[in-house]
């Protein structure tokens, strides 16, 4: 069962003329610990993936973390949504959600860091 298209007022429009309503994608998870390097084409239908790592080709949590200015060695991914469809971060890369693990013991989800990354 498809949910019913927002109203045109409730969507944001795209930065081009394309449709802003993406394409529907079946939500495929990669097991714990199953993930490719980057440009690996063998999870071309997996929508993403909780906990875990992040692709090779970026190294670690903790290293993106650092990388975007944020301390501390104990970032983990808490979700990485790959490029699926026409559901693209920026060219076919990925959204990463980090959260240092305290925060994620404690339930505090308010210090999530949102990272695109993308080659």
């Amino acid at each position: 069962m498809n949910a019913p298209r927002p109203d045109d007022a409730d969507i944001w429009p795209p930065f081009d003329d394309s449709d802003p309503i993406h394409d529907l994608v079946p939500l495929t998870l990669r097991p714990a610990g199953d993930v490719k390097p980057f440009g690996d084409d063998a999870h071309d239908d997996c929508a993403g993936w909780l906990l875990g790592e992040v692709d090779d080709f970026w190294g670690t949590a903790g290293t993106l973390a650092y990388d975007a200015h944020h301390s501390g060695d104990d970032w983990i991914n808490l979700l990485a949504l790959a490029s699926v469809g026409s559901m693209q971060w920026s060219d076919c890369g990925h959204l990463y959600l980090l959260i240092r693990r305290s925060d994620l013991a404690n339930r505090d989800l308010t210090r999530v860091l949102p990272l695109v990354c993308s080659s």
